[in-house]
């Protein structure tokens, strides 16, 4: 018989680069799993970004205009400057401008790029605590998807970088209290240094961080002098805002070129006309309502009773100086959404309750245990899945309806309706919305050619004497009344200069019109000229120029009347009406007239679907106890 031979089994090793193998381990690469974290938030702000001059009034976006127009003109922004923001959003426009990107939506992609950060980095702070890789990924995209976060990232919105700053700072603190590492304090130091830099209220912060360093007095001791440089490198920043002045930018804020401006800017944290102690319980606990309002619009209150139940699971852990850490960053911040109060909810109090919403979405990754079945973190994965697609279908509308708003672009369309004069004229408006959505316009779309736009820092007085036409938004008067005008000028005339904008003149445009060309309307009001033009399908413009024959003693409104046949009816009749107390948008009352002066005005009335307009039919009535008192009337044919 044969000898039999035993049978050997060889194992192959598995291919060390076969592509399942590299697969795994970038699945297994905590930078690569936060990174892609970032692109996924980053494609959906892209989705929702800001990519023309911001519209909204919204409080989310009450400085977006200024920040459009500050960076790609390397300029400097209000208080308290934000000199790394400035600095290097201005960069990140003009590079991405030399690919073609606009401004706007180049500032817009720079506040996600940072949002984008702040998740990555928020991913890795709940894993340096321990929290499962499902849970960690969880909460990293529910604090970004949450409403506020979401918004400012859509908007160029200098609070991305302030939450991004300070999440570093916390993830290198966290890292310092357990290790002792002195990178991880060098971390910590520089980063919160330039995010206190950057935003004074990060100095809330300091008791979360106060916690991770307690007990390493040591390593702060040794390290003392390196931690000064760091502070004092994060305050040479600040030498760009009177660099910027200097070298002639002309976008700049509160002339940080002189020594007074400079410090203004450095030391105004607003803080005294933001924050007001309630004056009562009831008033204390009416805020603390409006704070739960605010916070259930960021997330539902249900997200964040679980944050704050797995705040407590990291605690029973015995992470307790990070959970008490993340604990201290709720309350501070919580208190000071009661005390900062400007009658209204300002963009300040959608900032200070930022890490509130932060932390707690932290909280929801420690729900999921570690070291939990394949089926448990599945359906983890799950709850996570549908919780992020309810919060963007949650969200998303309310975010686009502020960064697809355009209503700003109506006063760039009234003033570019301002045919280019033989007389140079100045467009003189507040600074805000109006003034940052014209020099927008006037600068990045070649629009508006041949006028200057001002702010209110401009001296009214000097235009008008150079000689120049001088022109203001009527909804200029709101800020800026009349009498602070006359106060300026000496004296005050007031005439349309178009649609919705008034013409400002220091004395009186008297009449140059030949004898009997008037129609005397009575009072002592007649007409020189009144014209009707289509504006679009469904809207007629009507000017007019009045004249006052004699000084009017009486303040007398005016009436435009539009009359022809509404649909399916024989009858003819009153189709619309603009209606003004006083002429020129309510700011030129008659009895301030002077005898032979004219004054432009200008209305706009509607044609309803299916009517035929006839006519317009303008004059002038006033009104007491016994009822309306109307002149004569001027009838023009509908063209």
């Amino acid at each position: 018989m044969a000898a039999s031979h035993p049978v050997t089994t060889r194992v192959c090793p598995l291919d060390s680069g076969s592509w399942h193998v590299r697969l795994s381990r970038w699945l297994d690469d905590e930078r690569l799993i936060a990174a892609g974290i970032a692109l996924l938030v980053f494609a959906i702000y892209c989705a929702t970004a800001q990519a023309h001059i911001n519209g909204s009034r919204s409080p989310y976006a009450t400085d977006v205009g200024e920040i459009q127009n500050a960076l790609p003109r390397w300029g400097t922004l209000h208080f308290t400057g934000y000199p790394q923001y400035s600095l290097l959003g201005s960069a990140f426009v003009t590079l991405l401008s030399w690919v073609g990107f606009r401004p706007a939506l180049s500032a817009s992609l720079f506040s996600a790029v940072w949002s984008a950060l702040t998740a990555a980095l928020t991913y890795r702070f709940a894993r340096e605590l321990g929290a499962s890789r499902v849970g960690a990924i969880g909460a990293s995209a529910i604090s970004r998807l949450a409403l506020s976060p979401w918004m400012d990232a859509s908007l160029a919105e200098v609070h991305t970088m302030t939450l991004a700053l300070s999440v570093g700072a916390l993830l290198a603190g966290v890292r310092f209290h357990r290790t002792g590492d002195r990178a991880q304090l060098l971390w910590l130091a520089g980063l919160a240094a330039h995010a206190v830099i950057h935003q004074r209220a990060v100095l809330f912060l300091a008791p979360s961080l106060l916690v991770l360093v307690w007990g390493r007095w040591g390593a702060l001791y040794r390290h003392a002098g390196q931690i000064v440089l760091l502070a004092l490198s994060a305050l040479v920043t600040y030498l760009y805002l009177p660099l910027r002045a200097w070298m002639g930018a002309d976008w700049t804020f509160n002339s940080p070129g002189t020594w007074r401006g400079f410090w203004t800017l450095v030391m105004d944290t607003k803080s005294e006309r933001i924050v007001r102690l309630p004056a009562t319980l009831a008033e204390a606990l009416a805020r603390g309502r409006n704070v739960i309002v605010l916070l259930n619009q960021d997330l539902p209150l249900l997200l964040f009773a679980l944050g704050l139940v797995g705040l407590g699971l990291l605690f029973w852990r015995r992470r307790r100086a990070e959970a008490l850490s993340l604990a201290l960053i709720m309350v501070v911040h919580i208190a000071l959404t009661v005390v900062i109060w400007e009658g209204r909810t300002s963009d300040a109090l959608l900032a200070v309750k930022l890490p509130v919403d932060w932390a707690c979405a932290v909280g929801l990754a420690f729900l999921v245990p570690t070291g939990a079945r394949r089926l448990w973190r599945a359906l983890a994965a799950a709850a996570f899945l549908a919780l992020g697609l309810y919060l963007s279908w949650r969200h998303a509308p309310q975010v686009l309806a502020v960064t697809r708003d355009r209503s700003s672009e109506q006063v760039v369309q009234r003033v570019a309706l301002l045919a280019p004069p033989a007389q140079p004229t100045t467009v003189w408006t507040p600074w805000g919305h109006d003034y940052w959505a014209l020099r927008y316009a006037q600068t990045y779309r070649g629009e508006l050619p041949g006028l200057v736009v001002v702010d209110h820092n401009a001296p009214v007085a000097a235009i008008i004497a150079s000689g120049q036409r001088l022109v203001t938004p009527q909804e200029t008067f709101y800020v800026f009344a009349p009498d602070w005008w006359q106060e300026q000028l000496g004296g005050l005339a007031l005439s349309s200069a178009g649609e919705g904008l008034v013409q400002v003149s220091s004395a009186p445009q008297m009449a140059t019109y030949a004898a009997g060309s008037a129609v005397a309307l009575g009072q002592g009001v007649a007409v020189v000229e009144a014209a009707v033009a289509w504006v679009g399908d469904d809207a007629l413009a009507v000017r007019v120029r009045w004249l006052a024959e004699a000084a009017p003693t009486t303040d007398l409104s005016v009436a435009a009347h539009l009359i022809g046949w509404p649909a399916g009816s024989d009858t003819p009749g009153l189709l619309s009406q603009a209606d003004s107390q006083h002429p020129v948008y309510g700011w030129s009352p008659t009895s301030s007239w002077s005898a032979g002066e004219v004054i432009r005005d200008d209305y706009r009335l509607t044609v309803p679907p299916g009517a035929s307009a006839q006519e317009v039919r303008v004059f002038m009535y006033t009104h007491d106890d016994a009822g309306f008192h109307n002149t004569e009337a001027v009838t023009i044919p509908v063209p």
